[in-house]
């Protein structure tokens, strides 16, 4: 049998474990809207690309964001980047 105590404690425990998993459901579905933006961003832009500047002022988000999105859809390989240019496709 349990005493009193243990089932206090389990009440905040449970809850303190569903409110970490919305969170995590939360940062998933920003990081899949900051991707959106990106997408459409560039998806403005088709045939000369984007630049950085650009997509920041598009979408609104930081810099260090929009980077730090753009390297990682690079290296999967669902953006490319000019070198040259600067500029996103």
């Amino acid at each position: 049998m349990r005493s009193a105590g243990a089932r206090i404690w389990l009440i905040p425990k449970n809850i303190y474990i569903l409110r970490k998993m919305k969170q995590k459901r939360k940062l998933a579905k920003s990081s899949i809207e900051r991707i959106a933006a990106i997408f459409r961003a560039i998806g403005t832009s088709h045939r000369s690309g984007a630049r950085l500047t650009d997509l920041v002022a598009h979408t609104g988000l930081s810099k260090a964001t929009v980077h730090r999105v753009l390297a990682g859809l690079a290296e999967v390989g669902l953006v490319e980047n000019d070198e040259a240019s600067g500029r996103f496709f």
